[in-house]
């Protein structure tokens, strides 16, 4: 008798935590469908039976579809500024970089040091998806002479 009650609540236990796991599922889908969450509010009253788990289960949804838009909307607002703040750097690497290359072509020749930054800024750059304007004179500038660093 012992076992046969050990067996009812093992079968239990592994039938409500998979009704569980399942209702967390459908959760997470059902909070962004009205239709959706409706029909699966009247299902979990039929189910379960009781109006008290269906309504919290409402106001549950309810108060995830609100969290969902609102990380929606935040994460929209960031991709702006991300790209805002990429035009800027953007911006700012080419007239850097305009500055030092003809800087270096004024003075005919390039330090390694010059060479190192406007190097590491032209990398930066073009992953910032900058346009092949500036390609030709970061070309002009690696066929300058290099002379010894000046400190």
């Amino acid at each position: 008798m012992g076992e046969d009650i050990f067996t009812i609540i093992t079968i239990i236990g592994t039938v409500s935590t998979t009704v569980l796991g399942v209702v967390a599922v459908i959760t997470l889908v059902v909070a962004n469908s009205k239709k959706i969450k409706t029909r699966f509010k009247v299902w979990a009253k039929e189910i379960f039976g009781i109006k008290e788990i269906a309504d919290k289960l409402d106001k549950h949804l309810d108060n995830d579809t609100v969290k969902f838009k609102h990380l929606e909307e935040q994460g929209a607002k960031r991709e702006i500024i991300l790209k805002n703040q990429s035009e800027g750097l953007l911006s700012l690497l080419r007239t850097k970089l305009l500055y030092s290359c003809n800087e270096c072509v004024d003075k005919g020749f390039v330090t390694f040091k010059e060479r190192e930054v406007i190097t590491q800024m032209w990398e930066a750059y073009r992953e910032l998806n900058g346009n092949s304007f500036m390609k030709d004179l970061i070309i002009r500038i690696l066929d300058l002479p290099i002379t010894k660093n000046k400190f």
